[in-house]
């Protein structure tokens, strides 16, 4: 059986979403986002979720973004469909952020880069501190900014849409 990094609970009404790979900084795998999409799918209706908080376990990071070496060795392998799944679920997680209907937090301390901030910026609230280091790295890959990174950068003053977009930083 394979070890969730995806861990949730509910407190009064508030559901908490914690993610908690903290020696990868909490990068995406597959298996993390349909997780946390299967949990906000059952809270999505459910009356007795007023809100949800998305928070991490690591002291370091909210979220590395999605785990590139997963996503190289999956398609070094051949493994396509694989891959195709694993963009697929990261996507639709953030959808379901954003249409989730009721507010979501996220708590984002450190690093907070591509698929992370993907789930933070489409949540309602953001919270974050004097540490959180925001960031789109994969231009410097050759991957383009996605996990709507077309809307929220064009929500941003264009000086920093620009810097985020073309440089990652």
């Amino acid at each position: 059986m394979a070890q969730t990094h995806i861990h949730n609970d509910v407190t009064g009404v508030a559901g908490l979403i914690t993610l908690d790979r903290p020696k990868a900084l909490n990068a995406l795998t597959a298996e993390m986002v349909a997780e946390i999409r299967a949990i906000l799918m059952d809270w999505r209706d459910d009356p007795a979720i007023g809100h949800v908080v998305i928070a991490s376990s690591a002291a370091r990071a909210f979220c590395a973004g999605g785990d590139i070496r997963q996503a190289r060795d999956t398609i070094l392998a051949g493994s396509f469909d694989e891959a195709d799944a694993f963009f697929r679920g990261e996507y639709l997680v953030d959808l379901a952020i954003a249409e989730f209907g009721k507010p979501i937090i996220a708590l984002c301390d450190g690093v907070v880069m591509g698929g992370g901030a993907g789930l933070a910026q489409h949540c309602t609230h953001i919270i974050m501190t004097e540490t959180t280091r925001f960031a789109m790295p994969e231009t410097s890959i050759g991957l383009f900014p996605d996990v709507g990174a077309s809307l929220f950068l064009g929500r941003c003053p264009l000086p920093v849409a620009r810097l985020l977009g073309m440089t990652g930083y």
